[in-house]
C-alpha cells in the first residue's frame, strides 16, 4: 500500500511540474515571480518524492493482503516506529513484515494401527507483539548476514516471514516428536471436535514459547495422506 502511495505521489508531482512548465509567461511581475517560484518548488517536490525511497521504506504496493503489510523502523534493537505505509530510515534498520502468515508441517504418528497415515497440516500464526517479533527478525537476519552486521539493513517481507516461519517450525519439529502418539487420534479433518482438539493441543504446547518472540498460533488446517 505504501508503494502505491509513492507511485501516485510521483505521478501527481510529475504532472504538476509539466503543467507549470506549460504556463505561458505573463506581464504582471508579481504573478510572474509567483509562477517561477511555483515551478522551482514543483521541481524540488518532484525530486524529493521520486528519490524518497533512498531515505524512506515503503510497504509493497503489489500485495494480495495489503491490510496485513507493515513496515517498522528499528534503532538500537528496539522498534521506534511502525506503519502501514512508510517509515523514515536514515541510518536505522527497517523491517517489512506481515501481521499474519502460515507454515506447513507433517508427521507420521506412532501407533500400532497400520491404517494410520501421514498427518499433513498448516498452522496459521500472527504477531501479537510487533516490538518483540520485529526485533527478533532483525537480530536473526544480522546473525545470518555477518558482513552486514554494522550496516543499516532493509529486510523484505519475504525475508522476515521466513525468519518467523523457521522459529515456528523449530517448535513444530519438537511437537511432532513429543506428541506423535496423541496425533494418531486425529484421523478425520471434517470432524469439528477433532479440528478444535488439534488446535487446542498446538496452542497449549507451542504458544508459551512463541510468546517470547511476540507470536501465537491462531489456527490449523490438516489432512491425512
Amino acid at each position: 500500500m505504501g508503494g502505491l502511495l509513492w507511485i501516485c505521489a510521483c505521478v501527481v508531482c510529475v504532472v504538476l511540474t509539466f503543467v507549470m512548465l506549460k504556463v505561458k509567461p505573463v506581464k504582471n511581475q508579481r504573478l510572474e515571480g509567483f509562477l517561477r517560484i511555483s515551478t522551482v518548488l514543483s521541481f524540488a517536490i518532484t525530486a524529493l518524492v521520486v528519490f524518497s525511497p533512498l531515505f524512506m521504506e515503503y510497504t509493497r504496493f503489489l500485495s494480495n493482503k495489503p491490510d496485513e503489510d507493515r513496515v517498522a523502523q528499528i534503532e538500537n534493537g528496539k522498534v521506534v516506529d511502525t506503519s502501514e505505509y512508510f517509515v523514515f530510515c536514515t541510518g536505522q534498520d527497517c523491517v517489512n513484515y506481515l501481521v499474519a502468515a502460515e507454515v506447513e508441517s507433517m508427521v507420521r504418528p506412532i501407533t500400532d494401527n497400520p491404517k494410520v497415515r501421514v498427518l499433513n497440516y498448516t498452522v496459521g500464526f500472527e504477531i501479537i507483539d510487533p516490538e518483540l517479533a520485529v526485533a527478533y527478525v532483525a537480530q536473526c537476519y544480522k546473525e545470518e548476514h555477518q558482513d552486514k552486521r554494522q550496516l543499516p539493513v532493509a529486510i523484505t517481507k519475504d525475508e522476515s516471514k521466513e525468519v518467523l516461519q523457521k522459529r515456528i517450525s523449530y517448535y513444530l519439529y519438537d511437537f511432532n516428536d513429543s506428541y506423535s502418539k496423541e496425533l494418531a487420534h486425529f484421523h478425520n479433518p471434517e470432524r469439528p471436535e477433532q479440528k478444535q482438539a488439534f488446535l487446542e493441543l498446538l496452542q497449549e504446547k507451542i504458544n508459551p514459547g512463541l510468546k517470547e518472540v511476540g507470536l501465537k498460533i491462531t489456527g490449523v488446517s490438516w489432512d491425512v495422506i
